[in-house]
């Protein structure tokens, strides 16, 4: 019988997580086996694209419209290599008082702001000229929703 998942001291002595797929005993399998779905050791999960940050712009931040078309607009983005896929990209706020908000680019919270995150390039709308963005690329394809740009 097969131990899919070990929590606590492993086979080498260190104490972690692992995770085995169907058949694998995770507590026997070398710690970079193909078997293994998941170990709290490994320190590479998601490849970064990249980071940064960006101010507030009054034009030229680019974005697709419904059909495809290029367009260029206010707020905050980042223009980025595209990878063939929409990427998962992670958007988060921080004021002149260096307040982050995590949650401000959801379009359902009460004073959110509408993200957009095209193949190679993002935009955010805010309300605010003064505050700017932190940002992340990951190499990870996004669920897709909508157009395919």
């Amino acid at each position: 019988m097969s131990r899919r998942v070990r929590l606590g001291k492993q086979i080498n002595g260190s104490f972690g997580v692992r995770v085995a797929q169907a058949g694998a005993d995770a507590a026997n399998v070398d710690g970079d086996s193909a078997y293994l779905t998941f170990n709290s050791d490994w320190t590479d999960l998601v490849e970064l694209h990249q980071i940064g940050t960006v101010s507030y712009a009054a034009s030229g931040v680019k974005r697709y419209d419904a059909g495809g078309a290029v367009q260029f607009l206010h707020g905050y983005g980042a223009l980025y290599t595209s990878l063939g896929y929409r990427p998962f990209v992670e958007i988060r706020r921080y004021t002149t008082s260096n307040v982050i908000f995590d949650d401000y680019w959801e379009p359902a919270q009460t004073a959110g702001a509408v993200g957009e995150i095209f193949r190679d390039c993002f935009r955010a709308a805010s309300p605010s000229s003064t505050d700017k963005i932190f940002y992340v690329v990951y190499k990870l394809p996004a669920p897709q929703q909508g157009n395919t740009f």
